[in-house]
């Protein structure tokens, strides 16, 4: 006699839960996946910079080709 009340309880949550999944499931419409806005970028803001900075480029024989130095750089 305890074993069908336990199983009919388990029974009834069951479906409950199923019940309570197939409603959330139903509710979620597929436009909500597609067609995401693009996440708006600021092309002019400045992502990173250096203080005096100093590049030398050589040739491949090993002179000095060009030797560049600069108080700041900015990086857009």
């Amino acid at each position: 006699m305890m074993f069908t009340k336990k199983f009919r309880k388990f029974l009834l949550l069951g479906v409950l839960a199923l019940l309570l999944a197939a409603v959330g499931y139903w509710n979620i419409s597929p436009e909500s996946f597609m067609d995401q806005p693009d996440a708006s970028i600021d092309d002019t803001a400045i992502d990173y910079y250096a203080v005096n900075t100093r590049s030398v480029q050589y040739l491949p024989d090993g002179t000095l080709q060009y030797d560049m130095t600069s108080d700041k750089v900015e990086h857009v």
